[in-house]
């Protein structure tokens, strides 16, 4: 398990209204994330620089719910809890992010090095697909646009006295926001599409440590 999944509808009218709600085990079935930098650095002072930089980014998350709680309309079964391990619910999320970004980073000594970088824009293009097995809908948002992506962090690394290895770790947030698009509901026999309701939002830490070798 890989914390809980929460799902949230609004299909019965009025449509402000929240209609369906659920909570899950989460299970993490695959995520995949790359990127890539293009920029130019400036030299500032002794052993520090800026660099100001174009950055892409793709994100990629498959996951699953199994059992969980279930707060539904009477039409749709009303409230119970699944105490199983049944799969209910899977839902795949893909993000594509162009931002400018900054960083600024230096060598204190010839053993300590730090590296603080900012990444901030609304490009940003989302699809997901959500599909409820139990209900026999699939919901599809293809794409959804805009919204706020903030990413700060910084990049510490050390180098031991008369060692060939560099120690580097990382840490940085990841923040998305607003988000929106259209929104397709699916059922076996039915289709609708509602204008301007689904959207996307996503917050991660990401802790990282790495080991280098120099020749």
């Amino acid at each position: 398990m890989t914390g809980f999944m929460e799902d949230r509808d609004w299909i019965r009218q009025p449509t402000w209204a929240l209609s369906h709600y659920s909570i899950h085990d989460n299970e993490t079935e695959l995520a995949m994330l790359a990127g890539v930098d293009i920029g130019k650095g400036f030299m500032l002072y002794n052993d520090f620089r800026l660099r100001v930089f174009l950055s892409y980014n793709t994100m990629y998350y498959s996951f699953i719910a199994r059992g969980g709680t279930f707060l539904y309309p009477e039409l749709d079964g009303g409230h119970f809890h699944d105490s199983s391990r049944e799969k209910v619910v899977t839902y795949r999320q893909f993000w594509q992010i162009l931002s400018p970004g900054v960083s600024f980073s230096g060598a204190f000594n010839r053993y300590f090095g730090i590296e603080l970088f900012f990444k901030a824009t609304p490009v940003i293009m989302a699809s997901s697909f959500d599909e409820h097995l139990s209900r026999s809908l699939q919901i599809i948002n293809d794409p959804m646009y805009y919204g706020l992506y903030l990413e700060p962090g910084l990049v510490f690394s050390l180098t031991p006295p008369a060692s060939p290895v560099l120690l580097s770790f990382s840490l940085n947030y990841r923040n998305i926001s607003g988000t929106r698009g259209s929104s397709r509901y699916r059922y076996p026999d039915s289709s609708n599409t509602y204008r301007s309701v689904g959207g996307a939002g996503f917050s991660a830490f990401d802790i990282g440590l790495s080991v280098r070798f120099r020749t």
